[in-house]
């Protein structure tokens, strides 16, 4: 049975180094199902670590938050001046985006319904072009907090552009964001908590942190920047080899015949494919002349340095062969030892593994002989035990090798793409 395993002593791990380099309030972005780990799960473990505030973008994830007993301040960091979920807003106790004086309108008109003064955060847009009120618009930031009298302003917020790569324009976004602080200010509106850090800007720049920083991407170990922080990257696909067979010289391999096997060969075949997420990446979508030029060079290479995809077997790293399926993979296994059953370790970007893979968190609390094989031995019981059962704890055995990379036919794709920044 495949499941995404997430190292949870690793992931507290990461939560801890990153808690300690900030050192100001850590808001936990569970967007995009908590980055593919599960938002409860993963909501979980932050609060285990002390992280008494979370941040989502859609309204369906904070409800699985509440129906599942989670009382913490909840942002939706999205502003809306749509009716029905500015009355789920209200329903559900969050803290509300107002990005908009029509949001702003339609919340208050809602809240008074209900009888309730709703917190919100404003944000402001300091150039990265989505949500929030420009430096035009302050007006109606001093409106709001004068006359509409069922939403508390609770906290003010921006988003950077580019932390992940431009220091100066950061600084620029950052100055804009102060001098629009200080301008409202100076008409007596003030906020509890002011936060424009995302994973990127509060661990490059110290000055960005202000009152909070929001962390998503980060607790992953999975940055579009080099790692200086000793994060750990904590989840991985696993599958398990469900039959072996041997090859012929000379035999094709897949879709197109672009894979033909030069000599005999021991195949193992595994029932995760690209549907699971193995071999997905996000696509290209920057069209600058250097980001062209980087593709332009990336696919040369490619073509040249003839790189491969791998996973891992007992230890050891084993070769794709041909192209990844929607929902299987062929391993050349001709010269280390595996049997059916055995499990297969896939590096993957957990953003990208289908929401109807199990999620398995594991940890450290067994021996070093109980850890080991544990999908094997132990997942298929794991699928009959009861709810209430289901946060059983364990660990697999973890080799850090070298990451997944990409097979020398065209089609394959890098399982290792790490340009998924916390992008709120």
């Amino acid at each position: 049975m495949n499941a995404l395993i997430i190292e949870k002593d690793k992931l507290k791990a990461n939560i801890e180094i990153i808690k300690d380099r900030v050192g100001v309030r850590v808001i936990g972005v569970l967007k995009g199902n908590g980055y593919g780990l599960d938002i409860v799960k993963f909501a979980e473990v932050l609060r285990e670590c002390d992280i008494d505030m979370f941040a989502v973008c859609e309204l369906w994830e904070a409800r699985a938050l509440r129906e599942c007993g989670f009382e913490e301040e909840i942002l939706l960091m999205r502003s809306t001046a749509i009716e029905s979920e500015a009355r789920e807003i209200v329903e559900l106790g969050l803290t509300a985006t107002i990005g908009s004086n029509e949001a702003a309108v339609m919340l208050n008109g809602i809240a008074a319904d209900a009888g309730e003064r709703v917190p919100a955060h404003i944000e402001l847009d300091t150039g990265f072009g989505r949500y929030g009120f420009g430096s035009a618009e302050l007006d109606k930031v001093i409106n709001i907090s004068r006359f509409m009298e069922n939403i508390e302003l609770t906290g003010v917020y921006t988003h950077f552009s580019n932390a992940f790569g431009s220091k100066q324009y950061t600084e620029v976004q950052l100055e804009s964001f102060l001098s629009m602080l200080s301008l409202m200010e100076g008409e007596g509106l003030s906020f509890p908590m002011r936060h424009a850090a995302n994973s990127c800007a509060a661990l490059r720049f110290p000055n960005t942190r202000l009152d909070a920083v929001r962390i998503g991407s980060a607790f992953l170990g999975r940055l579009p920047i080099r790692n200086d922080w000793g994060l750990y990257k904590i989840a991985y696909l696993s599958g398990d080899i469900a039959d072996i067979r041997y090859l012929e010289p000379g035999q094709n391999v897949g879709y197109a015949n672009v894979f033909k096997v030069k000599k005999a060969t021991r195949a193992a075949i595994v029932p995760v494919g690209y549907i699971d997420g193995f071999g997905m990446e996000k696509s290209k979508d920057t069209f600058r002349g250097s980001d062209v030029w980087r593709y332009i060079f990336a696919d040369f290479k490619r073509f040249f340095v003839n790189k491969r995809i791998y996973a891992e077997i007992n230890g050891k790293k084993v070769r794709v062969l041909g192209r990844v399926f929607m929902c299987n993979v062929v391993l050349d296994v001709t010269k280390i030892n595996c049997d059916v059953g055995d499990s297969v370790i896939f590096r993957v970007n957990p953003l990208f593994v289908d929401s109807g893979v199990l999620r398995l968190y594991i940890g450290d609390e067994e021996g070093e002989d109980e850890k080991r094989g544990f999908i094997r031995r132990f997942l298929p019981k794991f699928t009959r035990r009861s709810e209430e059962e289901d946060d059983t704890e364990s660990y697999v055995n973890e080799d850090e090798t070298a990451e997944a990379e990409e097979e020398e036919t065209p089609a394959a794709a890098d399982c290792e793409n790490e340009n998924n920044d916390d992008i709120r």
